[in-house]
């Protein structure tokens, strides 16, 4: 599947769904490794991780497109599109929207921390302070925050 034919499912599911057109563009993005899609507020295009298609099928495509396509929808009709507002979960249950994208081969693997935030000056604790512009707080896949510097 290309971008063009992208493009059209993007426009009839918009109307089978919503009833309503969708009107900018929609790309598939192979940037993209932890999330099935994403809705810029900015211009109101919609890139789409492509593997929610090669991996998977086109029917979990379509459930990715209309969670971005209720975003799309809510915010250009001033309502609140954040995942956590009311008005999101209920469209995105209306309409049978994804409301989590599946784990890809790209995405990272369990086990290997995350960069949570950098900071140049942090309490550490019991009044120790760094300040070195290079500390690094890190999440394991338990939850537990480690400080590299």
């Amino acid at each position: 599947m290309d971008n063009q034919q992208l493009q059209k499912l993007t426009e009839k599911w918009s109307m089978e769904s919503f009833h309503r057109p969708f009107e900018h563009q929609i790309f598939f993005n192979s940037r993209l490794r932890t999330t099935g899609g994403r809705y810029h507020l900015n211009d109101h295009h919609i890139d789409i991780n492509p593997l929610m298609y090669t991996e998977f099928d086109l029917a979990n495509l379509r459930r990715v497109v209309l969670h971005e396509l209720c975003h799309y929808h809510l915010h250009l009709t001033s309502r609140d599109y954040r995942h956590q507002s009311a008005d999101f979960r209920q469209l995105l249950a209306k309409v049978c929207g994804s409301r989590y994208a599946p784990a890809t081969s790209k995405a990272k693997p369990d086990g290997v921390p995350t960069i949570i935030g950098t900071t140049s000056v942090l309490d550490v604790g019991l009044g120790l302070r760094v300040n070195d512009g290079l500390t690094l707080l890190v999440m394991s896949a338990d939850g537990v925050v480690t400080i590299l510097s």
